[in-house]
Protein backbone atom coordinates (compact mmCIF):
# COMPACT_ATOMS: atom_id res chain seq x y z
CA UNK A 1 0.00 0.00 0.00
CA UNK A 2 1.15 3.60 -0.91
CA UNK A 3 0.58 6.03 1.91
CA UNK A 4 0.66 9.41 1.39
CA UNK A 5 2.10 10.71 5.13
CA UNK A 6 2.83 8.86 8.34
CA UNK A 7 -0.33 9.76 10.19
CA UNK A 8 -2.27 7.07 7.76
CA UNK A 9 -0.01 4.08 9.13
CA UNK A 10 -1.55 3.15 12.67
CA UNK A 11 -4.83 3.18 10.17
CA UNK A 12 -3.30 0.96 7.53
CA UNK A 13 -1.75 -1.82 9.73
CA UNK A 14 -4.46 -1.76 12.46
CA UNK A 15 -6.11 -5.31 11.06
CA UNK A 16 -2.82 -6.16 10.16
CA UNK A 17 -0.94 -9.61 11.21
CA UNK A 18 2.45 -8.81 9.44
CA UNK A 19 4.42 -5.49 7.65
CA UNK A 20 6.14 -6.21 4.35
CA UNK A 21 8.34 -2.95 3.68
CA UNK A 22 10.23 -2.19 0.52
CA UNK A 23 9.36 -3.50 -2.66
CA UNK A 24 8.09 -1.05 -4.72
CA UNK A 25 8.57 2.18 -3.18
CA UNK A 26 10.55 4.95 -3.79
CA UNK A 27 13.69 5.87 -1.94
CA UNK A 28 12.81 9.07 -0.14
CA UNK A 29 12.41 11.09 3.10
CA UNK A 30 8.44 10.25 3.42
CA UNK A 31 8.84 6.59 3.32
CA UNK A 32 12.28 6.56 5.09
CA UNK A 33 10.51 8.33 8.21
CA UNK A 34 7.40 5.62 7.36
CA UNK A 35 9.68 2.98 7.89
CA UNK A 36 11.25 4.46 11.19
CA UNK A 37 8.47 4.91 12.55
CA UNK A 38 7.76 1.34 11.65
CA UNK A 39 10.43 -0.03 13.64
CA UNK A 40 10.05 1.89 16.64
CA UNK A 41 6.30 2.29 17.13
CA UNK A 42 4.61 -1.49 15.49
CA UNK A 43 4.99 -4.63 17.37
CA UNK A 44 4.07 -6.74 14.37
CA UNK A 45 6.51 -8.26 12.73
CA UNK A 46 8.09 -6.90 9.92
CA UNK A 47 9.93 -8.08 6.60
CA UNK A 48 12.03 -5.13 5.00
CA UNK A 49 12.82 -5.79 1.18
CA UNK A 50 13.99 -3.81 -1.69
CA UNK A 51 13.69 -0.15 -1.08
CA UNK A 52 13.60 -0.70 2.59
CA UNK A 53 16.96 -1.83 2.67
CA UNK A 54 18.78 1.07 1.15
CA UNK A 55 16.61 3.21 3.83
CA UNK A 56 17.07 1.74 7.18
CA UNK A 57 19.03 3.35 10.25
CA UNK A 58 20.58 0.18 11.57
CA UNK A 59 20.64 2.20 14.78
CA UNK A 60 16.84 1.87 15.20
CA UNK A 61 17.17 -1.72 14.62
CA UNK A 62 18.80 -2.78 18.21
CA UNK A 63 15.51 -0.62 19.87
CA UNK A 64 12.51 -1.84 17.73
CA UNK A 65 9.75 -2.94 19.07
CA UNK A 66 8.94 -5.78 16.33
CA UNK A 67 10.48 -8.92 15.29
CA UNK A 68 12.51 -7.68 11.77
CA UNK A 69 13.63 -9.79 9.19
CA UNK A 70 15.54 -8.39 6.61
CA UNK A 71 15.84 -10.25 3.10
CA UNK A 72 18.73 -8.80 1.23
CA UNK A 73 20.91 -10.46 -1.76
CA UNK A 74 24.41 -10.01 -1.86
CA UNK A 75 25.01 -6.57 -3.40
CA UNK A 76 22.13 -5.03 -0.82
CA UNK A 77 23.66 -6.50 2.18
CA UNK A 78 27.52 -5.59 1.04
CA UNK A 79 25.89 -1.65 1.52
CA UNK A 80 24.46 -2.44 5.00
CA UNK A 81 27.97 -3.55 6.25
CA UNK A 82 29.75 -1.25 4.40
CA UNK A 83 31.91 -4.35 2.86
CA UNK A 84 32.36 -4.54 -1.02
CA UNK A 85 30.00 -7.86 -3.00
CA UNK A 86 33.43 -9.59 -2.97
CA UNK A 87 33.80 -9.77 0.12
CA UNK A 88 30.20 -11.05 1.28
CA UNK A 89 30.48 -13.89 -1.38
CA UNK A 90 33.69 -15.26 -0.20
CA UNK A 91 32.41 -15.53 3.84
CA UNK A 92 28.43 -14.81 4.16
CA UNK A 93 27.75 -17.43 6.92
CA UNK A 94 30.23 -15.56 9.41
CA UNK A 95 29.29 -12.40 7.92
CA UNK A 96 24.96 -12.73 7.90
CA UNK A 97 26.01 -14.71 11.63
CA UNK A 98 27.70 -11.28 13.04
CA UNK A 99 25.24 -8.83 11.52
CA UNK A 100 21.99 -10.75 12.67
CA UNK A 101 23.73 -11.51 16.12
CA UNK A 102 24.51 -7.48 16.64
CA UNK A 103 21.32 -6.47 15.30
CA UNK A 104 19.32 -8.48 17.01
CA UNK A 105 17.18 -9.40 13.51
CA UNK A 106 16.56 -12.41 11.45
CA UNK A 107 18.29 -12.44 8.19
CA UNK A 108 17.66 -14.15 5.11
CA UNK A 109 21.07 -13.33 2.86
CA UNK A 110 19.90 -14.06 -0.81
CA UNK A 111 22.23 -16.39 -3.03
CA UNK A 112 23.29 -19.75 -4.38
CA UNK A 113 23.21 -20.84 -1.24
CA UNK A 114 20.69 -18.94 0.92
CA UNK A 115 21.29 -18.19 4.06
CA UNK A 116 18.77 -17.42 6.62
CA UNK A 117 20.62 -16.65 10.66
CA UNK A 118 19.39 -14.78 14.06
CA UNK A 119 22.93 -15.17 14.96
CA UNK A 120 22.25 -18.22 17.31
CA UNK A 121 20.40 -20.88 14.53
CA UNK A 122 21.34 -20.37 11.06
CA UNK A 123 20.82 -22.89 8.06
CA UNK A 124 21.56 -22.93 4.09
CA UNK A 125 18.88 -23.48 1.73
CA UNK A 126 20.22 -24.77 -1.62
CA UNK A 127 16.93 -25.13 -3.22
CA UNK A 128 16.00 -23.35 -6.62
CA UNK A 129 18.05 -22.41 -9.72
CA UNK A 130 19.85 -19.90 -11.78
CA UNK A 131 16.78 -18.11 -13.65
CA UNK A 132 15.94 -16.87 -10.02
CA UNK A 133 18.12 -14.31 -10.49
CA UNK A 134 15.75 -12.47 -12.81
CA UNK A 135 13.33 -8.85 -11.33
CA UNK A 136 11.07 -9.70 -9.08
CA UNK A 137 12.02 -13.40 -7.68
CA UNK A 138 13.15 -11.19 -4.40
CA UNK A 139 9.38 -10.21 -4.41
CA UNK A 140 7.75 -13.02 -4.55
CA UNK A 141 10.43 -14.69 -1.91
CA UNK A 142 9.08 -11.49 0.51
CA UNK A 143 5.51 -12.46 -0.23
CA UNK A 144 6.00 -16.18 0.21
CA UNK A 145 7.97 -15.24 3.53
CA UNK A 146 5.03 -12.41 5.08
CA UNK A 147 2.16 -14.74 4.11
CA UNK A 148 4.12 -17.25 6.44
CA UNK A 149 4.71 -15.10 9.53
CA UNK A 150 0.88 -13.61 9.03
CA UNK A 151 -0.39 -17.01 10.89
CA UNK A 152 2.94 -18.43 12.52
CA UNK A 153 5.23 -17.50 15.02
CA UNK A 154 8.21 -15.49 13.70
CA UNK A 155 11.63 -18.34 14.20
CA UNK A 156 14.46 -18.70 11.55
CA UNK A 157 13.10 -22.11 10.89
CA UNK A 158 10.09 -20.57 9.41
CA UNK A 159 12.06 -18.44 7.35
CA UNK A 160 13.93 -21.09 5.95
CA UNK A 161 11.11 -22.79 5.28
CA UNK A 162 9.27 -19.61 3.19
CA UNK A 163 13.22 -19.78 1.31
CA UNK A 164 12.74 -23.65 0.42
CA UNK A 165 9.12 -23.02 -0.88
CA UNK A 166 10.11 -20.16 -3.04
CA UNK A 167 12.91 -21.72 -4.15
CA UNK A 168 11.05 -25.27 -4.74
CA UNK A 169 7.59 -23.57 -6.05
CA UNK A 170 10.60 -21.91 -8.75
CA UNK A 171 11.99 -25.84 -9.15
CA UNK A 172 8.91 -27.07 -10.43
CA UNK A 173 8.32 -24.34 -13.04
CA UNK A 174 11.20 -25.64 -14.95
CA UNK A 175 8.64 -28.41 -16.19
CA UNK A 176 7.27 -25.88 -18.15
CA UNK A 177 9.80 -23.45 -18.92
CA UNK A 178 13.85 -23.16 -18.50
CA UNK A 179 15.94 -20.98 -16.78
CA UNK A 180 17.07 -18.39 -19.10
CA UNK A 181 13.02 -17.95 -19.79
CA UNK A 182 12.12 -18.17 -16.50
CA UNK A 183 10.02 -15.22 -15.05
CA UNK A 184 9.65 -14.45 -11.38
CA UNK A 185 5.80 -14.75 -11.87
CA UNK A 186 6.55 -18.26 -12.99
CA UNK A 187 6.94 -19.46 -9.70
CA UNK A 188 3.71 -18.22 -7.94
CA UNK A 189 1.75 -20.67 -10.47
CA UNK A 190 4.04 -22.97 -8.77
CA UNK A 191 3.69 -22.97 -5.14
CA UNK A 192 0.20 -24.82 -4.43
CA UNK A 193 2.03 -28.06 -6.22
CA UNK A 194 4.91 -27.18 -4.36
CA UNK A 195 2.58 -27.23 -0.72
CA UNK A 196 1.04 -30.28 -1.90
CA UNK A 197 4.04 -32.16 -2.75
CA UNK A 198 5.77 -30.70 0.66
CA UNK A 199 2.87 -32.09 3.07
CA UNK A 200 3.35 -35.73 1.14
CA UNK A 201 6.91 -35.88 1.62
Amino acid sequence: MCLDDIEQVDTIIKDSTAILFGPGLDINDKNKEILNYLLISNKKPLVIDASGLVMIDKSLLVNKKCEVVLTPHPKEFARLIDKSVEEVLENPVELAISFAKKYQVILLLKGTTTVVTNGDNTYLIKEGHAGMATSGSGDVLSGILTGLISYNEVSPKLVAAASFLAGYSASLALDTTNDISYLARDTIKFIPLAIDNIRKS
